[in-house]
């Protein structure tokens, strides 16, 4: 019994690490890659990258999160994202965007609302993570411009997923209902 007992505390230990080390990897990466868009001269800016769910999920909370593309002028301001996984599998990621948020370029601001706004991801585990999945999932999206224009969309799925019959292909898919597209795109 005391034998159970010590492979059941070491096999906890092993795993508490694995999970812990998997935590600093995800936070350094996304921090490794706001370091290299400022290297490149954007604007990016987090004031905290935090994970959670040990020891079944990997929770990563990115708060208060900036990012201006100088060659282009646009800029994305998010109050929260979050980056969630299973413990489990690693590679398959969803992001969780807040119900509020701004986008903006050097000719307008819009101001994105949304009851409902994902987008998840699977990749092939190993150096290479070639895309197998990729799902963005909307629901109830409202956009105002400063430029007078709004939009909307009622609910919404796009899909690409890996044809199984050739890696190289991606099969493509949009669906959409009670689309309300902007006046200058109606006109």
């Amino acid at each position: 019994m005391r034998k159970l007992v010590g492979v059941v505390v070491l096999v906890a230990i092993l795993l508490s690490g694995v999970w812990l080390g998997w935590a600093y990897a995800l936070e350094r990466g996304f921090a490794g890659w706001l370091e290299a868009r400022r290297a490149e001269g954007w604007v990016a800016e987090a004031t905290v990258i935090d994970t959670t769910g040990y020891p079944t999920r990997f929770s990563t909370i990115v708060t208060n999160l900036d990012l201006a593309d100088p060659a282009t002028g646009l800029a994305w301001r998010l109050p929260q994202i979050t980056f969630e996984a299973a413990a489990h599998k690693p590679t398959d990621i969803e992001a969780v965007l807040p119900p509020a948020f701004t986008v903006a370029s050097p000719d307008e601001r819009i101001s994105v609302r949304a009851g409902n706004l994902r987008a998840s991801t699977a990749v092939d585990p190993g150096p290479a993570l070639r895309l197998r999945r990729a799902d963005i999932t909307l629901a109830g999206i409202d956009l105002r411009s400063t430029a007078g224009w709004d939009a909307a969309l009622a609910d919404g799925l796009l899909r690409t997923e890996r044809d199984p019959d050739d890696e190289t292909t991606q099969k493509i898919v949009f669906s959409a209902t009670e689309v309300r597209p902007a006046e200058p795109l109606r006109a």
